[in-house]
């Protein structure tokens, strides 16, 4: 995931965001893995969340997956 300079985050259109004010950017996975992670500094996380999997349904799984192995690991 490269940071995204001034230019390059106004030219991302305000339905690449998942949070309120264009914050939160979602236009690539790697992004919305970091909304996921950051998700809890918004006054609704789960608004956030919910906006990254409607968009990337493939995070959750890849995350259920992994809790999976860690539980099985007994990590």
């Amino acid at each position: 995931m490269s940071k995204l300079n001034a230019a390059e985050r106004k030219a991302i259109p305000s339905g690449q965001f998942a949070g309120p004010n264009r914050s939160f950017p979602i236009e690539d996975e790697n992004h919305a893995k970091a909304a996921l992670s950051m998700a809890h500094y918004s006054s609704d996380p789960s608004a956030i969340r919910a906006k990254v999997l409607a968009k990337y349904p493939q995070i959750d799984k890849k995350t259920a997956v992994r809790n999976a192995l860690k539980q099985k690991m007994g990590l």
